[in-house]
């Protein structure tokens, strides 16, 4: 892994024994994209190629009830100037990423056994 790679002694302890199957949170930020991208490739390539199209999460839509969507009262745009700083798409050469915890952990968990992480257990 990364710290391996620059000689950092680590230890990874995660409680579950494998990757959940549950979907958790559904973001990953410029940063770790960024990091992805320089250390980890095939990773980042797999990520961008099992996420959703950004029409799917660009908007916030608050609503009475999840059954009707005729009901909503309000539709943010994620994408828009006004909430973000148009500057921030310029300034990382990736970009964040809408993909669900679970299959995230399963890319990083495969990458990590097929990259020889003989520690993970």
């Amino acid at each position: 892994g990364l710290l391996s790679r620059f000689n950092v002694p680590h230890c990874v302890i995660e409680r579950r024994k494998e990757p959940t199957k549950h979907p958790q949170a559904h973001f990953l930020n410029a940063r770790t994209m960024e990091i992805l991208m320089d250390s980890f490739p095939s990773a980042f390539d797999h990520i961008l190629k099992k996420m959703p199209p950004s029409t799917y999460w660009r908007d916030f839509v608050y609503c009475h009830t999840i059954t009707a969507l005729n009901e909503e009262f309000c539709r943010v745009d994620q994408f828009d100037a006004k909430h973000t700083n148009p500057s921030f798409w310029n300034s990382s050469p990736s970009n964040v990423v809408h993909l669900a915890q679970n299959e995230f952990e399963q890319i990083m968990h495969r990458f990590s056994i097929k990259n020889d992480a003989s520690s993970i257990q």
